[in-house]
């Protein structure tokens, strides 16, 4: 079963005006149930950092990019570039 970052043909955490990964995160989120906050928490970041990261501002790093796929339950986004 394909994630559903690459799905929907996502490039996930490459910044950018024309990247769709914060959208992609945002939706997940969401489809989730889960606010800004509930996620940031989960992570280990906060709120306004992932805000930038959904906002396409900030890339994470590999140890958020991991922490981002185990709570969001998205196998294989932490092996992407």
């Amino acid at each position: 079963m394909q994630d559903a970052g690459v799905a929907a043909g996502v490039n996930l955490f490459i910044p950018g005006p024309q990247s769709t990964d914060a959208e992609a995160l945002a939706g997940l989120r969401e489809k989730q149930g889960l606010g800004q906050q509930e996620l940031a928490r989960a992570v280990g970041i906060s709120p306004a950092y992932l805000a930038m990261i959904e906002a396409g501002e900030r890339q994470p790093d590999d140890a958020i990019r991991r922490a981002l796929a185990r709570v969001l339950q998205v196998p294989g986004w932490e092996a992407l570039p």
